[in-house]
């Protein structure tokens, strides 16, 4: 319990009028909860199930009442830490489209003077191959810019792409190369391209990380 706990006296007459075994007719029901907003959820919980009363079925809907209550006290703290982490999530992914340059597909077939009908087949291609990465914003692939000189890809990304656990998704990784590195002297991968083997024992660092 925290340091100011919180009670809800539920009066147990509708209870008792199904099944006097339960709670005799006047007694009250206490539920506890460390703070008002699992407080409600509990309340919540209870009156909703309680309106659904079926006749014969008290014991039972006790049961399930008591069930939900810890599950709703146990579980809505996480799942209103994962909502944070979403909402962090999204924003980190907004500043790094604002501050990190992007370029499309056709961006890449323009820059790189492919004469393909398919404007978007050799940036998809390069992807496939694992000789960059991309991101995707509203529906399209946003490759950053880093990854190119003079319209091709940088041959040591792939290098490095190669060396990160598999299981990243594109926006780890992109968030992986954009943020300060330890290895590195808290520089970012995308900035220290210029020191490839430090870079890659970096990303291999990350490997080893998720081992276990």
């Amino acid at each position: 319990m925290g340091e100011q706990a919180h009670s809800y006296a539920i009066e147990t007459l509708d209870l008792a009028r199904e099944d006097s075994r339960i709670l005799p007719a006047g007694h009250t029901l206490i539920v506890h909860a460390d703070n008002e907003r699992d407080l409600a959820l509990a309340r919540r919980a209870i009156q909703a199930l309680d309106r659904g009363a079926v006749p014969g079925r008290a014991a039972r809907r006790a049961e399930r009442i008591e069930r939900l209550v810890e599950v709703l006290i146990a579980e809505e703290p996480l799942s209103q830490v994962e909502a944070d982490l979403e909402t962090d999530n999204a924003a980190l992914r907004a500043r790094y489209l604002e501050t990190v340059p992007t370029l499309t597909a056709a961006d890449l077939h323009l820059v790189a003077g492919s004469e393909a009908a398919n404007r978007s087949a050799l940036a998809a291609g390069w992807k496939k191959d694992g000789r960059v990465f991309a991101v995707s914003h509203k529906g399209v692939d946003r490759f950053p810019a880093f990854q190119f000189s003079d319209g091709r890809p940088r041959p040591e990304i792939k290098r490095i792409l190669l060396a990160l656990p598999r299981e990243l998704t594109s926006w780890q990784i992109a968030l992986w190369f954009a943020s300060g590195n330890g290895w590195l002297g808290d520089r970012t991968p995308q900035e220290s391209l210029s020191d490839i083997e430090a870079v890659v024992q970096a990303a291999a660092r990350m490997r080893e990380a998720t081992v276990g």
